[in-house]
């Protein structure tokens, strides 16, 4: 075989492999459907995940505004408890007219 038809013949032989195969990858209909849910799962797991993030914050609002309130409670209830303990004598700069 002369080199022409040898070259000829490769040429042919590559072009036919390229264009039987073709080189770029098909999705299928069944991949597609499972790309479509899987970003409609993304979306939905997404507004969930914001969802909880806005209810903690709104939670953790809540705790703080009740712990202000068992804070304060807390104070005055030593506070009266330290009365309690010197009792009668509550406030030593008050003498009782007898």
């Amino acid at each position: 075989m002369s080199v022409k038809k040898v070259l000829v013949l490769a040429i042919f032989t590559v072009f036919a492999v390229l264009s039987l195969t073709d080189c770029t990858p098909m999705i299928t209909e069944e991949q597609k459907i499972m790309l479509q849910e899987l970003r409609r799962k993304e979306k939905s797991l997404g507004d969930e995940i914001s969802k909880i993030n806005s209810e903690n914050i709104r939670l953790d609002s809540e705790i703080k505004s009740a712990q202000s309130v068992a804070d304060d409670c807390n104070k005055k209830r030593k506070f009266i408890e330290d009365k309690l303990k010197t009792w009668p004598n509550v406030w030593p700069d008050y003498t009782p007219e007898p």
